[in-house]
């Protein structure tokens, strides 16, 4: 049976309104706010990660694109209810445009080749997070002016694990969605 990430879906209404579905989950991820510094803990990693294993790179860029866009005009949807371009989480919200399509990306890649659902997921995964803690950390040099090494371990390190977590715990998630819902990544 060929994995649902894989195939094609002719039906335009069903997939946007899932993408916007999966949009609303990704603002409504952000009310969930732990300040930790400069960028605080929220869900929308466990969000982010759910949205690449379910969609396809076009639907990741049309979700992640809409909501950069919105929060870049003003709207609340960014931590702390907040909205602007220039901040010092810019690097990870970018990296929800550009890792998220690479994930999906290569996720559909490695199915499409005979890869194991289990095994594309958590490759997509971790190639999401680590391109979504690379632009962060490399934005918040530029940002802030501090070392590179202040910046891992004001940016980086505090989130490895709970990254790391959240991104497992959307793999298993997942797992049970397309277990349950023929068409979840339809």
């Amino acid at each position: 049976m060929q994995d649902a990430h894989a195939r094609r879906d002719n039906t335009s209404s069903f997939t946007l309104a899932v993408d916007a579905r999966l949009c609303a989950r990704l603002i409504l991820s952000c009310l969930v706010t732990i300040p930790l510094g400069p960028v605080p803990f929220t869900l929308r990693t466990a969000v982010m990660v759910v949205i690449v294993l379910l969609r396809r790179p076009r639907d990741v860029a049309l979700i992640t694109g809409a909501y950069l866009i919105m929060g870049a005009v003003g709207l609340p949807v960014f931590s702390g209810m907040s909205g602007g371009i220039i901040r010092a989480s810019t690097g990870f919200l970018a990296a929800f445009f550009v890792g998220g399509v690479a994930a999906s990306a290569v996720r559909g890649g490695l199915v499409r080749a005979g890869a194991k659902p289990l095994a594309a997921d958590v490759v997509a995964a971790l190639l999401y997070l680590i391109i979504d803690f690379a632009m962060g950390w490399a934005w918040y040099v530029w940002f802030a002016g501090v070392t590179w090494a202040g910046a891992f371990a004001i940016m980086v390190a505090p989130f490895l694990l709970p990254d790391a977590i959240k991104a497992a715990a959307a793999i298993l998630v997942i797992r049970e969605v397309r277990k349950r819902v023929p068409r979840a990544a339809d």
